[in-house]
């Protein structure tokens, strides 16, 4: 009786301790689904043009539904916030919009003139950008991207009174806590941009990433087959090789004369992959906004490096700056096309 007992306790043990190990796996799983590939706290921040050269990136984009957003914000029926995070007057907005009182004088059946105040008209084609503060997080053991937008900005482009110089305003800020599901609605269905990461005129800030590290942990995953490439513009799966390819590896013959023999020698030339070429990322996605809030939400189909290339032509001192899209990762089973 007395080892019966003993027995069960032992196996009750045992049921324990596996338990417990179990337990700590899911939690190391949980954990990893965060940010094990770049800084915990990876701030991106970046413009998106409305009105991009490629029309097709963006032509599923609602556009009205930005102009809405601006009425309800000068009617106030949604929050809007400044740079210092407090919410904003109208008469602040207008001023953003470039929207002015007038005086005009009207002159009166006896002859009298009288004094009419108006506002001129919101251009709605000055606004041409929307700007993104957004957390980024990717996991490349999983194969996940994720981006939570912390507020996001239309932007005014605007000449500077009579010059021909180009200004930009941000307008207001509406900040992402609010985002319910039951009131939002897709906006945008398979929109493609680039984010450039590594160009010191653009208006792209990513604070936490170490590109270094994020570039040679993707191509590395790519080049060992950890996740799978596709073509930007076919429904292929690439191989090792042609990935490599479209990151500049080649093996070339060159054929150098013999200075002595005046024999032609063949000798092998190999081009390595230079990862500094890649500067951005191409992202494919869905957006969805809350129809009462106006937060928004994205959720990320792929992403793609996208590799700056100098190709250098006769009579010209400067090289040309060719960008390729070496290769899509996919986050979900519907695969769009980049071209």
């Amino acid at each position: 009786m007395k080892k019966l007992q003993l027995l069960q306790i032992i196996l009750l043990v045992i049921t324990l301790l596996i338990s417990c190990n179990n337990n700590n796996n899911n939690n190391k799983d949980q954990k990893d689904v965060k940010n094990n590939l770049i800084a915990k706290n990876v701030i991106a921040k970046y413009e998106f043009n409305i009105y991009p050269d490629i029309k097709d990136w963006v032509k599923t984009l609602n556009k009205k539904i930005i102009f809405t957003e601006i009425n309800k914000s000068l009617s106030q029926d949604i929050k809007t916030y400044d740079d210092n995070d407090s919410l904003m007057s109208v008469k602040l907005i207008e001023q953003n919009l470039g929207i002015f009182p007038d005086t005009q004088f009207i002159e009166q059946e006896n002859g009298e003139l009288k004094t009419k105040i108006i506002k001129n008209k919101l251009d709605t084609n000055a606004i041409k950008t929307i700007y993104f503060c957004e957390n980024w997080f990717y996991n490349s053991d999983n194969n996940i991207f994720k981006k939570d937008i912390n507020w996001y900005s239309p932007v005014r482009y605007y000449h500077k009174y009579d010059t021909l110089k180009f200004v930009k305003r941000w307008i207001f800020r509406i900040k992402n806590n609010d985002f319910n599901k039951k009131t939002s609605k897709q906006i945008a269905k398979n929109i493609i941009y680039e984010v450039d990461f590594d160009n010191d005129t653009s208006t792209t800030i990513i604070d936490g990433l170490d590109k270094k590290q994020f570039v040679d942990i993707l191509i590395d995953n790519a080049l060992s087959n950890k996740i799978k490439c596709f073509d930007s513009m076919l429904d292929k799966q690439l191989t090792t090789d042609e990935i490599k390819k479209e990151l500049g590896y080649k093996i070339d013959t060159v054929f150098v004369e013999d200075p002595e023999t005046s024999e032609l020698k063949s000798h092998i030339t190999i081009t390595g992959i230079d990862r500094t070429e890649i500067k951005g990322l191409m992202f494919i996605e869905n957006w969805y906004i809350d129809t009462v809030s106006f937060c928004m939400q994205k959720q990320i189909l792929g992403m793609a490096p996208v590799r700056f290339k100098e190709k250098y032509y006769e009579d010209e001192d400067k090289p040309e700056i060719l960008k390729t899209i070496p290769f899509v990762i996919y986050f979900t089973n519907e695969k769009p096309k980049i071209f």
